[in-house]
């Protein structure tokens, strides 16, 4: 995990932490209602209410009469008026009884209220710390899963790397073992006369026969070899030429050993037709090419040439000069 996730994060779990502590100081209960009242009036109004039916029933004595009549029904109004005042501080007293009820009952549901607010944060902050261990670990899992695959892309890379190079260095080593024993082929001491040459009818032809050597100067032997040959022949000087093919294949040529060998090229000159005692010159292109003892193709060509003015009789094989720009 990079430290931007890790960040992230920190930066949840600190903002879970403070809606926790908003939410706690929030939720504080306050104090409740004060105690309930007393009310002690019951018993003075129970006797306030008999002094006031004694009054009720008390004629007002008349002007003239004695003192001790107009005091004692002074004594039953003050004690009616009494009576009404205690009437009145028990309905009071009922009434702040009543009040003080319905503030306790409504303190009761938002104490309920609040404890099951607190309930459900804590569930809450529970589900969120739970949430964001859940995603730490799970992070931290995917980090190493991650680590790992990067450790092992890298362990891999660097075998591939070093089974690479392994490889190259054997193929490296390789090629030079092969190169120090595989066959090295060239084409020497070429000759040429004309001969008869006949076809697979057993029709004579003019043509030529070509002597020369296969030379293998590696330290291996060169296997399944063919050799092809192409010949120009010029009748009178600044002919174009006629052309002639033919191939043949032959045995194997050992190690550092050297095979004479030869090929016969046919022309289309029957022997009842014009000799080629007249021939002006001769060109040869010679390949031969086989494989190694490591399956691998070797080849070698070179070209000839010689000019039949040089020589006495058309008889005697002709010694051709190499041509050193085609020979390889």
């Amino acid at each position: 995990m990079s430290k931007r996730n890790w960040s992230k994060l920190a930066s949840a779990v600190g903002a879970g932490l403070i809606v926790a502590g908003c939410s706690e100081y929030l939720l504080e209960l306050p104090e409740g209602p004060l105690k309930a009242p007393e009310c002690k009036y019951e018993q003075a109004s129970r006797a306030a209410g008999e002094a006031a039916e004694e009054y009720a029933k008390a004629e007002k004595p008349p002007a003239k009469a004695p003192v001790e009549t107009v005091k004692a029904f002074e004594e039953k109004r003050r004690a009616a008026e009494a009576a009404e005042r205690s009437e009145q501080q028990a309905e009071e007293c009922e009434a702040r009884v009543r009040e003080w009820s319905d503030l306790s009952a409504q303190w009761q549901s938002a104490r309920a209220a609040i404890n099951m607010a607190r309930a459900a944060r804590n569930q809450i902050t529970w589900t969120i710390l739970e949430i964001v261990a859940l995603l730490a670990t799970v992070g931290v899992g995917v980090w190493a899963i991650l680590a790992a695959r990067a450790a092992s892309n890298r362990d891999f890379k660097l075998l591939k790397k070093q089974v690479d190079d392994g490889r190259r260095e054997a193929d490296v080593t390789q090629q030079i073992g092969q190169a120090q024993v595989r066959a090295y082929l060239s084409i020497a001491n070429a000759k040429v006369r004309v001969a008869e040459v006949p076809d697979k009818d057993g029709v004579w032809f003019s043509g030529f026969e070509i002597e020369f050597t296969i030379k293998n100067s590696g330290q291996s032997p060169a296997r399944s070899l063919n050799i092809e040959a192409r010949g120009i022949y010029c009748l009178e000087p600044g002919d174009l030429g006629v052309s002639c093919r033919d191939e043949r294949s032959i045995e194997d040529v050992t190690a550092n050993s050297e095979r004479p060998t030869g090929i016969s090229l046919r022309t289309a000159l029957r022997q009842s037709d014009r000799a080629l005692n007249d021939v002006s010159s001769f060109s040869v292109e010679l390949k031969v090419e086989g494989k190694d003892v490591f399956g691998d193709p070797v080849a070698t060509s070179g070209r000839f040439y010689c000019f039949w003015d040089q020589f006495k009789s058309r008889i005697q094989s002709a010694e051709m000069s190499p041509d050193v720009k085609q020979q390889r």
